[in-house]
């Protein structure tokens, strides 16, 4: 995967995102994000690893 993929995948591996909102400047990047929904979802190992680079922040959050 590409780092802008899984910017993508790692958001919509949660149950509770149905959605991604990326950016985008051009048409290449638009159609290489609209593609992203067609890849193999993250294995559970990959999204756990990746759950200690997560920044929670918000007013709901509390840092716990």
């Amino acid at each position: 995967l590409t780092m802008p993929q899984l910017a993508l995948k790692f958001p919509l591996s949660n149950d509770a995102v149905s959605t991604v909102i990326p950016g985008m400047r051009n048409k290449k990047q638009a159609l290489a994000n609209s593609a992203v929904s067609d890849l193999d979802n993250l294995s559970y190992d990959l999204v756990k690893r990746l759950h200690k680079h997560q920044w929670l922040r918000g007013v709901w959050y509390s840092g716990k």
